[in-house]
This record gives structure tokens, sequence and C-alpha cells, in this order.
């Protein structure tokens, strides 16, 4: 799609001033990466990032609700209650033990469309991913010479990889018993399933960048010059507004133009206003 070089322009000098209004650390409670203690060391913050990430869909309330559960099913475990030594914990537990103290101490515990199925085969899966790379940087930068389109879907397949090898396979409902939860694969979707992969992009922004508000926790500048926009309701509204895409419904395709507009507008840092946006969205949700 066409866009005239003025209109970004006019673009980015908007961006910057919604970027100074709320890409400070006092919006940080309405957003799910409030949830996280930031003194935390940071191989246990990646992998409380990445859990709280995939739970990131709902209002806020909620989420935080159940990562908070989270993480007294993980105290249980033997974390604090911060969940500080989490990524200690899966990596030096043996996976019969860790699945089967697992099952044990999430019983019971329910996100939305995730139950506690999910999260006993998600920790066995980050438990053997930590265990053969010391930590999912490691794993991610397997394709460092990759694009970062082509490395995330790398990243997506060698976790789904390591489940299928452990036995855990993708889960399906059928007939009318319980349901059992969307399975593991819900917290590493990839492009390559049709998925437009908002909450893995989210967290690829956390990881990737660093500023008031993302942690920053890998030094991959290469990849940060091409991170994609993770499309919630608010960053669709806000494409269509400003004529980044005349894609109606949100894809996969609605993804990479959106993200290719940005590039133009900043091409350093084409995400940089991801958070921002989506907190003047809410915020002018909530007035209505």
């Amino acid at each position: 799609m066409k866009i005239h070089p003025n209109k970004l322009r006019s673009i980015h000098r908007k961006l910057e001033l919604l970027y100074e209004e709320f890409s400070v650390e006092e919006h940080l409670c309405r957003d799910p990466l409030g949830a996280l203690d930031r003194v935390l060391d940071p191989a246990d913050l990646e992998i409380l990032s990445f859990l709280i990430a995939g739970l990131s869909y709902g209002r806020v309330e909620q989420i935080y609700r159940s990562f908070e559960n989270l993480q007294i099913s993980l105290k249980a475990l033997g974390c604090a209650a911060n969940g500080a030594g989490v990524s200690g914990l899966l990596i030096e537990t043996p996976t019969p033990e860790l699945r089967k103290n697992s099952s044990k101490a999430f019983r019971g515990w329910k996100h939305r469309l995730n139950t506690s199925n999910d999260i006993v085969d998600l920790l066995q899966i980050l438990s053997l991913a930590l265990k053969e790379n010391g930590s999912l940087s490691n794993l991610f930068t397997l394709a460092s010479s990759r694009t970062f389109q082509e490395s995330l879907e790398l990243f997506s397949s060698s976790l789904s990889q390591l489940g299928n090898s452990s036995g855990i396979k993708s889960r399906e409902k059928k007939g009318t018993g319980p349901w059992k939860g969307t399975g593991p694969q819900w917290f590493f979707a990839s492009p390559q399933d049709g998925s437009t992969c908002k909450r893995m992009l989210m967290w690829m922004r956390w990881m990737l960048r660093k500023d008031e508000i993302d942690l920053g926790l890998w030094d991959l500048p290469q990849y940060r010059k091409q991170l994609l926009w993770p499309v919630d309701t608010h960053i669709q509204k806000w494409a269509l507004t400003e004529g980044l895409t005349d894609r109606k419904s949100v894809s996969w395709k609605f993804c990479l133009e959106l993200s290719a507009a940005a590039q133009r507008i900043n091409p350093d840092d084409p995400i940089k206003y991801d958070f921002s946006i989506c907190q003047a969205g809410m915020a002018a949700f909530r007035k209505r």
C-alpha cells in the first residue's frame, strides 16, 4: 500500500507525542507487564514474561488474577512468591518429577481457555528447552542468521518439536467431554499455522526493546529493527484510521502491511509506539 512521505511524517509526530504521554511507568498497572517484579533475575523474568504473555487476552484484571494464581502454584513448587527461582526449578528438576509435582500444584488452575493441563505441558517443554539451550534467548538465536519472521517460526517450531518428542501433542476438543485446554502451542503460535501471533509478537517486543516499559532482556539489535506489530482491536482501529492499511480483517497480512508502514515511520524502532497506542485506546474506551 502506497503512503505519501508527508503523511508518514505527520503520523510520526503524533506518535512521538503519544509515546511521551503513555510510555511511562505509571501506565504499567493497566498492562500485563505491570504484574512482573522487575528486580527478578533476567533468567526468571524471561520465563515469567513468556507465561504471562501467553495469558494476555481478555481484561487485564483477569490476567493479573490468573497470573497471581499461577505464581501461587509456582510457590508450591519451591519458587518465591514473586516467581524467583523458576528458571532454576525448570533446569534442575528431572522431567518426571516436574510433571508429577506441577500436576499437583496447578490442579484447578484456569484462565479463560487455558487449563492446568496447558501449564503442566508448557512447563515441561520450557524445562526441556532450558536444559538443552540454557535460555529461551539462546534457542531463538540458533536462527540468528535468518530474518526475524524466519527466526520466530523456527523458535515456535523448536518448542513444538520438544513437546512432540516428549509425547505432548496438540489438543483439540472432541465429543462432549470436559474441556482439556488449548494445548501448549497456544503459547508459541507461529505464522506458519495461520496465526497472527499477537501474544508472541508482544512478548518479542518485551524481550527485544528496552525503555521504561519494555524489558530488553535480549541483546539482539538486528531483530529490534525487524519487529512486527502485535495487532489487537486498538492497533487495528488506529491503523485503519491512519490509513496505514485498508485490510478490514486482522490477519498475518494485516500485520505485515502495518509493520512495513511502521518501518518507514521509524526504521530503527518500528514498534516503539505499540504500548502507547494500546494505552490510549483503552483510556478512550474507559471514558465512553
